[in-house]
């Protein structure tokens, strides 16, 4: 089987082989993700950690706009991934995934995602693209 994780979907994702028998996953495709190890991260994802916490409503193109850049998105593409969120209401994942990721040890995820980030480096021996 190969594991595929991108974005959000890592951080929940790469886990995954620590509740599945050895040998599951041969290969991985990771893509924007990673596991946050339970300490401060980059400047970056805290203001935007900030942002989700106090916007009453995200622009989830906008994100991915500043992401990627303005003229690599069409508006096209921008209405593609506003599309599953009509209005606020449907956003709540979006305002609080941020605030889930484990930055400080004490976050319930950090201590799952230790392990699993040593899984990833020791014992994982099929090809990751």
């Amino acid at each position: 089987i190969t594991l595929v994780c991108q974005d959000w979907g890592g951080v929940l994702g790469l886990t995954l082989p620590l509740d599945l028998p050895a040998g599951t996953f041969t290969n991985a495709i990771v893509m924007n993700t990673g596991l946050p190890p339970g300490r401060p991260p980059s400047k970056g994802f805290m203001q935007w950690r900030q942002f989700a916490e106090k916007a009453t409503d995200i622009p989830v193109s906008g994100g991915i706009a500043l992401d990627v850049g303005p003229t690599a998105m069409t508006l096209w593409d921008a209405m593609a991934y506003d599309a599953p969120f009509p209005d606020a209401r449907f956003k709540a994942g979006v305002h609080q995934f941020p605030l889930l990721v484990a930055i400080t040890p004490e976050i319930d995820g950090a201590a799952l995602t230790r392990p699993a980030a040593k899984w990833w480096r020791e014992s994982f021996t099929g090809k990751a693209f």
